[in-house]
């Protein structure tokens, strides 16, 4: 099986190897406007000029809408130069045209009228900070000053529709069932930990996913977010950076990238270091109905928490000819966290009278290591659009933990109740191994090349004709079909071991409220279909996916096996329609799924926290959601709205559960409810001044409606919840840059209470020196410290005010050192557009 296995393996390289072909299909488009007036130019004259030598790669002229194609040359780093007889003259910048995206919109280019001049005005073709594209929104976060020395958690805070609470959890649109991707990778581990491991400097851009088409993998009800990393230079030759920085309070990072890049290969590497000290505080309050004492309990919480994490990535793009590029990958985690914490707790009587209190003093290590491989392989035929990608990935997660905690009890005057204290240990123990293999095809029924070869070639040559001409549309639709298969899977060892001090026989025994051991499986094979075409404006996809699963939960210590295996269909639709050059509209619609996890499966019944019992249900399944959304993109010069509407309706959806056993012991547990309903009005927009100045902010309003009679006849609850952003950057004195950002969620609505508003806005200055090769940034944390998490719970039985509230006000420093080949930078900003191109990359 094995030879037969690599056999395929090698025929499939082989056969995409001997594909290939030495044609160039790059192209670059654009629109060329008079400066002031907004008028389209007809006949300037576009030269296109390699970076590398300042050969010319290409040229074109505008038409009568200020339109340009360039195209059949080769992938590589180029300027643009614009030129016309009673304008000044413009060079554009950094348009890097790559494998991954072989067709680039270029930033609209303004020429000033007056007198022809020789000196040329320096214009960085500079990434907009949200990009627009059919299926996802693009935030470009690399050039962030705001999380210097932070880490992923901290950029997604500032993300339009994402929302992250004191834990680390994330929201979008309102659910936290939302899936993550690290550079299009599912990410399969502990989420959370992953997000706080990985450094902000190292991410490129944040990819919103708010409906996902068949081609993505079906789970996660609120979508997907991508998280883009950066993978060195774009310019042939070698480049680094070093960064160092740090934060009152005991907070530290530092990190290093290497790259190295020519025409066969590109290597490139990272190491990040990050030492950060945490504190905590929080409590609850719980009032309950029961006739018994004690009828309130009051608690406070203070912790802090030592976080030191080391990542190190690697990896090599091997250029096998131009159109074919195998690459390899390789990541490296490691984490050593420790914490100590004190919970006091007091007993209070109907009478209002102090019965009891209670002290826990608890310590925690934790050490976790991560790693994960990733071969891909990239191959371009005839046509830009005619792809096949398949990709390897193969990951190990472990995670050891020790926890150790001592409570004693006093009575109302704080005097010792025995010498006696309950003192507990847990020693846990997870092991996580996950695979994925798939393969993408897309095959057009009619390339760009054949589509511009008549028309096009002629309006490059003359610069006449109109704009679909140019942009290689005739009377024929150029329709594609893409289908793929993909198949997951991960398992998960999990190892419990519970011990109680035993005064009687002076030793630690076994503890079975606490020991519990399991593993779960689940393998997930899947296929899709797509078909997709343009009607003149009109342009649609449509597809499905199928998806088999397989999950297998062993509780060994109970004899407890649970199996749910299910095949599923999950249909979805997309429509654009071009209403003008700068308005669109959009539409789509996608079924989704999230299955429980282990976790919520296993029926074993944890007392480690007698006041706190949880446990699983195995007949929980999964969920079911339906998504519909309709948006409408208009550009301005300058600026863009993009306002959506947006509906999930789920079924069997999953909760988490909490009832009043007694008048101290809750139970939580999970349920799968009887539906829920998720209405939302969305609106983002951007502002791209040639004043140096850009904005980009959101509000988010929805109303969410949960249905649980089938678990408890008044188990429904209802609510409207509210969130805004706002980010801003600006150029001040001495060329120093200004960012700050404001961030406001409402009250949310859940099954057995709300959860409260809270805020944060921070702030941040940044200064270049030494021609950008040092670079000095000040960043100051939840400025107002009023970034914390609230949640109210109740049914008939009792009512809890819970909240928590983490360190999250200091200032950090960064020191960053840019060595080797520079990216071209922007000299002269006055000349920046003030409009961007009407189509979807923004």
């Amino acid at each position: 099986m094995r030879s037969v296995l690599i056999l395929i393996i090698l025929s499939f390289f082989n056969f995409s190897y001997s594909q290939e072909s030495n044609q160039k299909e790059a192209s670059v488009s654009g629109y060329v406007f008079e400066y002031g007036s907004g008028i389209a130019l007809e006949g300037v004259t576009l030269k296109l000029l390699s970076v590398n030598d300042s050969s010319l790669a290409g040229g074109a002229q505008t038409d009568s809408e200020g339109f340009f194609r360039i195209d059949e040359f080769g992938f590589g780093t180029y300027e643009i130069s614009a030129s016309m007889v009673g304008h000044n003259n413009v060079t554009m910048k950094g348009i890097k045209i790559t494998r991954k995206n072989p067709e680039l919109t270029a930033d609209t280019i303004f020429l000033k009228p007056g007198e022809t001049t020789t000196d040329e005005i320096d214009v960085t073709a500079e990434r907009s900070l949200i990009e627009f594209k059919a299926d996802k929104k693009v935030y470009n976060v690399e050039n962030s000053i705001l999380d210097k020395g932070g880490n992923a958690s901290d950029l997604l805070r500032k993300i339009p529709s994402v929302s992250v609470d004191q834990d680390g959890n994330v929201s979008l649109r309102g659910s936290a069932n939302v899936k993550f991707m690290i550079d299009g990778k599912m990410v399969r581990q502990n989420t959370t930990s992953i997000l706080e491991q990985t450094p902000a400097g190292s991410i490129e851009s944040i990819e919103i996913i708010s409906n996902p088409g068949s081609k993505y993998e079906a789970e996660g009800e609120a979508g997907l977010i991508n998280i883009v990393l950066k993978k060195g230079n774009e310019l042939s030759g070698y480049a680094g950076q070093f960064s160092l920085g740090a934060g009152n309070s005991d907070k530290y990072n530092g990190g290093l990238s290497l790259s190295k890049k020519n025409s066969k290969i590109n290597i490139y590497g990272n190491y990040n270091y990050r030492d950060f000290d945490m504190k905590f505080d929080g409590g609850s309050s719980l009032t309950n109905y029961f006739a018994n004492d004690p009828k309130y309990i009051n608690e406070s919480v203070n912790s802090l928490m030592k976080n030191i994490s080391h990542s190190l990535k690697a990896g090599t793009d091997f250029y096998l000819s131009p159109k074919t590029t195998l690459g390899l990958s390789a990541t490296y985690l490691f984490r050593d966290r420790n914490s100590t914490e004190k919970t006091e707790t007091e007993n209070i009587n109907s009478s209002n009278i102090n019965t009891l209190n209670e002290i826990t003093n608890s310590a925690e290590s934790e050490k976790g290591n991560a790693f994960e491989t990733t071969l891909s392989l990239n191959k371009v035929f005839d046509s830009p659009l005619n792809t096949l990608t398949g990709e390897a990935t193969i990951a190990f997660n472990n995670e050891d933990e020790d926890l150790s905690f001592n409570t004693q009890d006093f009575d109302a005057q704080m005097n010792p109740l025995n010498n006696t204290p309950l003192i507990k240990n847990s020693l846990t123990s997870e092991n996580n191994l996950s695979g994925s293999f798939q393969l993408d095809y897309v095959h057009p029924f009619f390339s760009n090349k054949d589509m511009i070869n008549d028309k096009g070639k002629e309006q490059r040559k003359t610069g006449k004709g109109n704009r679909d001409e140019a942009r290689g549309k005739n009377n024929k639709s150029p329709s594609r079909i893409e289908t793929g298969i993909k198949a997951v899977f991960s398992g998960l060892e999990s190892r419990i071991n519970g011990e109680t001090f035993d005064y009687t026989a002076n030793t630690f025994v076994n503890d079975t409220d606490v020991t519990n051991n399991f593993d779960y499986d689940q393998n997930i094979i899947g296929g899709y279909g797509i078909y997709g075409s343009n009607f003149g404006d009109l342009s649609f996809m449509a597809g499905a996916r199928a998806e088999m699963t397989f999950t297998k939960v062993d509780q060994n210590l109970g004899d407890t096996v649970i199996d749910k295996n299910y095949i599923d269909i999950f249909p979805s639709l997309s429509f654009a329609y071009d209403l003008s050059m700068t308005d669109k509209l959009q539409a789509d619609y996608s079924r989704r799924i999230s299955r429980p996890d282990g976790r919520q499966l296993v029926p074993f019944v944890d007392n480690s926290n007698p006041t706190n019992i949880r446990v699983g249900n195995p007949e929980l399944g999964p969920e079911y959601i339906n998504s519909f959304q309709m948006s409408y993109l208009k550009f301005f010069k300058g600026f863009t709205i993009n306002p959506s509407v947006y509906y999930r309706h789920t079924t069997d959806a999953i909760s988490r559960f909490r009832t009043q056993l007694d008048s101290v012991t809750t139970l939580t547990t999970f349920e799968n409810l009887d539906k829920s309903d998720a209405v939302g009005v969305e609106l983002i927009a951007g502002y791209q001044g040639s004043n140096n100045l850009s904005i980009n902010g959101s509000i988010n309003y929805s109303y969410n409606k949960l249905y649980g009679q089938s678990i408890d006849p008044g188990l429904d609850n209802s609510g409207s919840s509210f969130s805004a952003k706002l980010n801003a950057g600006i150029k001040i004195w001495y060329d120093f840059d200004l960012q700050i950002s404001y961030n406001f969620q409402g009250r949310r609505p859940m099954i057995t209470g709300d959860m409260e508003p809270f805020s944060t806005f921070e702030a941040g200055i940044k200064k270049d020196l030494f021609d950008d090769a040092l670079s000095i940034g000040l960043r100051f944390s939840d400025i107002f410290n009023k970034q914390k998490f609230d949640v109210n719970f109740s049914n008939s039985t009792f009512e809890q005010d819970f909240y928590r509230k983490r360190e999250s006000r200091y200032a950090f420093l960064t020191l960053t050192y840019n060595f080797g080949v520079k990216e071209v930078k922007q000299k002269k900003r006055r000349e920046r557009e003030e409009n961007r191109p009407p189509d979807s990359e923004f």
